[in-house]
């Protein structure tokens, strides 16, 4: 049976298939469904747009690491096909986490990709690396069957520790 619900789902994933395999402009232009007696025709107008691949990386304000340790940890190569969800991973699980291990709680990155010449994409990282941030109180609550200073024992972070997120 069709699901009207199911099929908003199937378009979802189609676009991020196509974003995935490198067509960044991909969009459904117009989706018909026609209902006849013992048929339902489903009609899909799609844009693919061109094929994508990165041709270079910029990191600014990143003063902590060198862009070289910064590409090397992203793990996203020049030439490569754009894959909207290898990039938004690598920035947000990669980089984000080196940043934040080192104490740069209120650290933060914006992502520009720009699109240049018939099929490549430059990206641009902007980091704002913000002071370190330390550890002021650790509180804790809820504890019933154990006391509180083994609890505290067992902790990896102290008080006046710098954040570390992993």
């Amino acid at each position: 049976k069709f699901n009207e619900k199911s099929f908003e789902e199937d378009l979802t994933n189609l676009e991020s298939f196509y974003k995935n395999e490198g067509y960044r402009d991909f969009k459904v232009l117009k989706k018909e469904i026609l209902y006849d007696a013992n048929k339902i025709t489903i009609v899909l107008d799609l844009f693919e747009g061109t094929k994508y691949y990165y041709k270079s990386f910029e990191f600014v304000g990143n003063e902590k690491f060198s862009d070289e340790y910064l590409l090397d940890i992203l793990d996203i190569h020049k030439g490569e096909k754009y894959n909207k969800e290898k990039l938004e991973f690598s920035i947000y699980e990669n980089v984000t986490s080196l940043y934040m291990d080192e104490g740069h709680y209120f650290f933060n990155i914006v992502k520009e990709v720009i699109p240049t010449y018939d099929d490549s994409l430059e990206v641009r990282l902007i980091i704002e690396e913000n002071p370190k941030v330390k550890i002021r109180k650790i509180f804790i609550n809820g504890n019933s069957k154990t006391i509180e200073n083994v609890i505290r024992r067992e902790l990896k972070i102290h008080p006046n520790d710098y954040f570390n997120r992993g």
